[in-house]
């Protein structure tokens, strides 16, 4: 969690990331998980809670660019840990991840946001957003657009996301 606090403002977009409790699970990015990060941000979109306007499910963290829509972005964190930590602790009964998951909780306390407030940091955010995987630290594919579980594959090639997003390029250009 950041030092310094984002200002929230309602119509403000924000740049979000939020890590795994044990980074060295790295599960977040297998099904069924990913699936339940997916619905989640999917149902935060479709029921008008938030703009998604580009994420990356990484293993063991995940980094959005949103804008919170009548809430504000705690309450959006919030809603989407909370029941993401439910479902991923159902799914991973009767497993080997079951026991550390039933004893810790899934989540880091907190999230780092800051605000976005010019195009230059948006840029510089979806950029790094759509890196990860790419990332040499990371090397999960070899085209930041090949990877399954990130909104580049539209910014890139025009090619629908894994789940919908809302077009920055609409929003905020």
């Amino acid at each position: 969690m950041s030092r310094f606090k984002s200002i929230y403002d309602f119509g403000c977009l924000y740049f979000v990331s939020t890590t795994l409790i044990d980074k060295r699970w790295g599960f977040l990015n297998t099904k069924p998980y990913v699936d339940i990060v997916l619905n989640s941000l999917e149902f935060l979109r479709e029921n008008k809670q938030i703009k998604l306007f580009a994420f990356v499910i990484m293993p063991n963290h995940l980094h959005l660019i949103l804008k919170p829509l009548n809430v504000n972005i705690s309450q959006v964190m919030h809603s989407l840990k909370s029941y993401t930590s439910k479902k991923i602790i159902a799914v991973s009964q009767n497993t080997s991840l079951s026991q550390e998951l039933i004893t810790k909780k899934v989540w880091e306390a907190g999230f780092f946001d800051k605000n976005i407030e010019s195009e230059k940091f948006l840029l510089e955010k979806m950029d790094y957003v759509h890196n990860n995987p790419v990332n040499k630290n990371w090397l999960l594919t070899d085209e930041r657009s090949n990877y399954r579980y990130s909104s580049a594959c539209f910014y890139d090639c025009g090619i629908k996301s894994v789940i919908d997003i809302d077009d920055v390029q609409k929003y905020y250009f």
